[in-house]
């Protein structure tokens, strides 16, 4: 009778695989390779690894199939090693979905010292890094780690979380080292940032999370704009009013992003109004506001450099979506917003519809764009 090795070498030596060279074996591999991983499902580099010894051989000298590390739990320390080691010196996506993990464990910070250990001492080959974690903590945690590494082909930096911390940890700086490459920043946890001179190439950034225990100041968000020359997509989401910045709105543009085409807010109306005010974006083509309304009567319908010498602040808007279930500010928006030829209301209301008829024929606003 066989052992198991014996026929696995006989595997070996008959089977028409084996009589493919390495290299082309290896360029099935990476033509093969999903671009997801199922996390309940054993890798796709790892089983091609174990089908035979002239297979593994070829797997372990492709170091595309070990680019990609994924993690979903503290398990992950057995083989992370392994994929820095086997991926050579190829540039690294790293992909950490640790939410259901971190949310059922007593101590979400035990048992990830190592993986962050080895991941950092690799951060000049970083390309990607996402994360998606349950507590606010354990995302300031592992970014923490990356304070004075340098990645200078990192590109995209995700940072998604939850549960926010009651303990709002101080500012901090990320990638001292330089990140020269950056382009895309999306963050629940807008208190670290890379230094300044880091964002001059990023062309997207969510600051999301936002709220007043972090002590944000205009002053801070001008240092923030005055950051970001090549800015394109600018996304904010805040958890609170921000009241306190509609004392003294500013009288004139305090900062120009030539390039954003893109402006999103999320659920606080004056943050909108006082970044809506400060800024100017003459290539500003799409804006989103999916925030109160309240404070926009008062503070920004009124505010005299919306329109200045005649040319409206945004001059190349197009496309506007208000998150709102009336049109009760349509005409003030078609006065501040000319130029605006698409309108979109994701959730109107339709309870009456001969009023909402009513409205849209005697706003020209609406009757002149499409809705």
């Amino acid at each position: 009778m066989s052992t198991g090795s014996e026929t696995l070498s006989l595997w070996d030596d008959y089977s028409p695989c084996s009589t493919l060279p390495p290299e082309l074996l290896s360029v099935i591999f990476q033509l093969a390779k999903p671009k997801k991983r199922v996390s309940h499902k054993v890798p796709f580099e790892v089983t091609v690894s174990h089908v035979s010894k002239f297979w593994r051989a070829a797997a372990l000298s492709t170091p595309f199939l070990w680019d990609r590390i994924d993690i979903y739990s503290t398990r992950a320390k057995k083989w992370v090693d392994d994929y820095l080691e086997r991926s050579s010196r190829r540039p690294l996506d790293i992909y950490i979905d640790i939410y259901r993990s971190d949310k059922r464990r007593s101590k979400p910070l035990d048992g990830y010292e190592s993986l962050i250990n080895s991941i950092t001492l690799h951060s000049e080959r970083i390309r990607l890094f996402s994360m998606l974690c349950y507590h606010q903590t354990t995302a300031v945690y592992w970014q923490s780690h990356f304070r004075d590494s340098r990645a200078p082909i990192l590109q995209t930096f995700t940072v998604a979380c939850r549960l926010k911390s009651l303990i709002v940890p101080p500012f901090a700086t990320v990638f001292e080292g330089g990140s020269q490459q950056l382009i895309l920043w999306n963050t629940d946890t807008p208190n670290i940032l890379p230094p300044p001179q880091t964002l001059r190439n990023l062309t997207t950034l969510y600051l999301h999370g936002l709220n007043p225990s972090l002590a944000f100041t205009a002053d801070d968000f001008n240092q923030i704009f005055f950051s970001l020359p090549s800015i394109v997509n600018l996304s904010f989401k805040s958890t609170a009013a921000f009241g306190f910045w509609l004392i003294d709105p500013p009288q004139t543009s305090q900062f120009t992003l030539d390039k954003l085409k893109s402006l999103r807010f999320i659920a606080s109306g004056p943050l909108a109004i006082r970044i809506l005010l400060a800024a100017s974006a003459p290539q500003l083509e799409t804006l989103w506001l999916d925030c109160s309304f309240d404070n926009f009567p008062t503070y920004f319908f009124g505010a005299p450099q919306l329109n200045v010498y005649g040319v409206p602040k945004f001059p190349k808007l197009k496309y506007l979506t208000m998150v709102m279930d009336d049109f009760m500010f349509s005409n003030e928006f078609s006065r501040i917003f000319p130029t605006v030829t698409h309108i979109h209301f994701p959730y109107p209301s339709f309870r009456d519809v001969s009023n909402t008829f009513v409205a849209y024929l005697l706003n020209p606003f609406l009757k002149k764009n499409r809705i």
